[in-house]
């Protein structure tokens, strides 16, 4: 075969290849991973993500009624979120959110479950069903996140139950786990929620006038990685 024929046959195998290949990407569906955008790579760096499920026997979300009705007591087995985070500078660009379904609540009983997830007068779950915390910054003891000592932090940030939004800070503990792979974080602490009844229209246990069935002490435990 002489040279001249080499090259036409390398030709028209070249075209065909990407005759072909331009066709498959006009019919194909681009994916949003594929799409490259101006969003530094540094940053997917620093996103911590929550592990779900949790560790089993310890929901992340626990909550009571103060006392004398904290015998009222429930939980969310499962959160959603992220927080953005650089370990070394805890303090920069923190940002974050966390989302509970408001139908996933249980208090250890049906009846109750079925009437605090439905009820107008609780938390409706059907017309509202998402709570969440979006963080918008943070206030920390300590620069940096090491692993295995703890960092109080105070996060400040907007709640949002029943459609209904409220500026909170949250105090809370961070700590990075020794030796995790993937890299893992503990988000502890707790917060109160108050003026449920003329705020967020709940009626908690008790009468209009006890202050006990007013407010309500959520406690989190939220394990995150990336």
């Amino acid at each position: 075969m002489t040279n001249q024929a080499r090259r036409v046959i390398f030709q028209f195998a070249v075209g065909t290849l990407v005759s072909t290949s331009c066709r498959d990407l006009s019919h194909r569906q681009i994916a949003p991973d594929d799409i490259q955008t101006n969003r530094p790579v540094e940053q997917d760096l620093f996103i911590w993500r929550v592990v779900s499920p949790q560790s089993e026997g310890n929901p992340p979300i626990r909550f009571h009624f103060a006392e004398p009705e904290d015998s009222y007591a429930g939980e969310f087995p499962l959160v959603r979120g992220w927080l953005s985070m650089n370990p070394d500078a805890i303090e920069d660009n923190f940002t974050g959110q966390f989302d509970v379904e408001t139908k996933d609540v249980t208090m250890g009983e049906p009846d109750l479950d079925s009437n605090v997830r439905n009820n107008v007068e609780f938390l409706q779950a059907t017309a509202f069903p998402i709570s969440s915390y979006v963080v918008r910054s943070l206030a920390a003891n300590d620069r940096r996140l090491e692993e295995g000592r703890p960092v109080p932090i105070t996060m400040h940030g907007t709640f949002k139950l029943k459609g209904v939004e409220t500026p909170l800070d949250v105090r809370a503990t961070l700590r990075r786990v020794a030796k995790s792979q993937p890299e893992r974080i503990l988000l502890s602490g707790s917060f109160e929620i108050e003026r449920l009844r003329d705020r967020f229209h709940i009626s908690g246990p008790g009468t209009e006038d006890d202050p006990a069935g007013n407010q309500v002490q959520v406690d989190f435990n939220i394990e995150l990685a990336r």
